[in-house]
């Protein structure tokens, strides 16, 4: 159960869904070629993860970056989903920022693997 988890474990437990489901995506798909594609992409692939099934830009802002300030331009409004977990993460953290890794081609050249502090 994803509740009977602490802070650090679901930080750590998340992240690497995350970078599982960035991989999975990218070797049955491909990256995207383009914004539109990659908007598509991002809120269309999906786990089943707990009993909730959500997407990569639900896991990112709604589970990982929760506690964080949403993006405030215009178009980030119509984009990014507003759900809502029981399991998200409740203290922000800047880390994430050097963390996540979606995959480009400034990104990290190597999938990172987190554990629990």
């Amino acid at each position: 159960r994803l509740d009977g988890l602490d802070e650090e474990q679901k930080l750590a437990f998340f992240l690497n869904v995350y970078h599982t489901m960035i991989q999975h995506a990218y070797s049955l798909l491909g990256p995207p070629s383009s914004l539109l594609k990659a908007i598509s992409f991002f809120n269309t692939i999906a786990y089943q993860v707990g009993g909730d099934v959500f997407t990569l830009a639900e896991l990112e802002h709604n589970v990982l970056r929760a506690p964080s300030c949403r993006p405030k331009s215009f178009f980030s409004k119509w984009v990014l989903p507003k759900s809502s977990y029981s399991f998200a993460l409740t203290t922000a953290d800047y880390r994430l920022n050097f963390a996540l890794s979606c995959g480009s081609a400034s990104g990290l050249a190597m999938v990172p693997v987190y554990q629990p502090a």
